[in-house]
């Protein structure tokens, strides 16, 4: 059975990776394959997580469970991917704020007049 420190830490992970968040699955689909699990990290693109993900991560992140000294706590292992989450999170949320502007077509443009 996995600590409530290491269920905290890795619920968000699990999120990211589109996988339930359970003690069954935090062990086989992280903690039982570290390289699958570094892969993933290494490849993660931010830009991936929807409303509904980031939503649930945020609310994982905002938990004063959630906190640096906690997790060290639980298991000092841990940490990097603690720090990991957070900062995808955030860069997620500030991509979020500041997409690229695209302008909408227009469908008859009016010419442009040279003097």
């Amino acid at each position: 059975m996995l600590s409530q420190g290491t269920k905290t830490c890795l619920d968000p992970v699990c999120v990211m990776m589109n996988v339930e968040p359970s003690d069954e699955s935090m062990k086989t689909h992280i903690l039982k394959n570290p390289d699958s699990t570094t892969k993933f990290v290494k490849e993660f693109d931010p830009e991936t997580i929807d409303g509904e993900r980031m939503y649930y991560i945020n609310q994982c992140t905002e938990s004063p469970d959630y906190t640096e000294a906690k997790i060290k706590n639980a298991n000092k292992g841990l940490v990097p991917v603690r720090n990991w989450v957070v900062a995808a999170e955030k860069y997620g949320k500030t991509f979020d704020k500041n997409k690229p502007i695209v302008p909408e077509t227009v469908k008859n443009p009016e010419p442009v007049r040279t003097p």
